[in-house]
């Protein structure tokens, strides 16, 4: 096997945190003081997007009374829920920084852990978090290795968990893979285009406690909404320019 080409230094640039949010009154605030209160410790120049998708609670708003005094917070919102993927699409066009980093603005993953992703990213064009610590409902268990099973077998993608909600990314990456997925089949199309042109990746272990119930923006991984859209992406898939701008050396001087 051909080891892979050595890629510009990058795991010391500056980092675009993106938060995809819905319904988060009850923790809203605690997760982003808990980010704040990491990405300090880093010593680097960093920004957290975070995306409201149509909450109907008080979730944009206790975000934006805390950007008000966090010059590195931006809050953007969606009049209506959107998914997953949507929210994407908007935190990258609002992304300013060579780093870019999404997860859920929750309890479920710790900041904490994005270090393990940071060690890695210097070598491969993305890295993603594998769920270890907690375990879901036997029911999504299934659902989850079942869905594992059909991305592996029509996309090449050998990742464990592919569905895991905490990834980092080179941002020229996007580049050549514009996100077309609206729900939570975006997780799997990222990957999956990467694989296709030939991106390096890794994985590397995180914590996770799985919520108590599943918020409606979850979709189930097997369910129709999910098939149905990745259906409507790999019928139609964008690739976006042949050309893109070339990644600049972030390395330290």
């Amino acid at each position: 096997m051909p080891e892979p080409p050595e890629l510009p230094p990058i795991a010391q640039a500056p980092l675009s945190v993106l938060l995809p949010a819905y319904q988060e009154q009850a923790h809203v605030e605690e997760t982003l003081n808990g980010w704040l209160t990491y990405l300090n410790r880093l010593e680097r120049d960093y920004e957290i997007v975070l995306v409201d998708d149509g909450s109907s609670d008080a979730t944009a708003a206790l975000a934006e009374s805390l950007a008000a005094g966090q010059p590195r917070l931006r809050v953007f919102r969606h009049p209506l829920p959107r998914g997953f993927g949507a929210c994407l699409r908007t935190g990258l066009e609002a992304a300013q920084h060579p780093l870019v980093f999404y997860t859920t603005c929750d309890l479920q993953y710790q900041p904490s852990d994005l270090q393990r992703l940071l060690e890695l990213i210097d070598q491969v064009d993305l890295v993603s978090g594998y769920r270890t610590a907690g375990r879901a409902p036997g029911k999504q268990r299934w659902q989850a290795r079942c869905y594992r099973w059909l991305v592996r077998l029509f996309f090449g993608v050998r990742l464990r968990d592919v569905d895991c909600a905490f990834k980092l990314f080179r941002r020229t990456l996007f580049g050549r893979v514009p996100i077309q997925s609206d729900g939570a089949f975006v997780h799997a199309e990222i990957v999956a285009k990467a694989n296709f042109l030939g991106c390096y990746m890794n994985e590397v272990a995180v914590g996770y406690r799985p919520r108590q119930r599943p918020v409606p923006w979850e979709e189930d991984p097997c369910g129709r909404q999910t098939l149905r859209e990745a259906y409507r992406v790999f019928s139609h898939p964008d690739f976006g320019p042949v050309v893109v701008p070339l990644e600049v050396d972030q390395s330290p001087r």
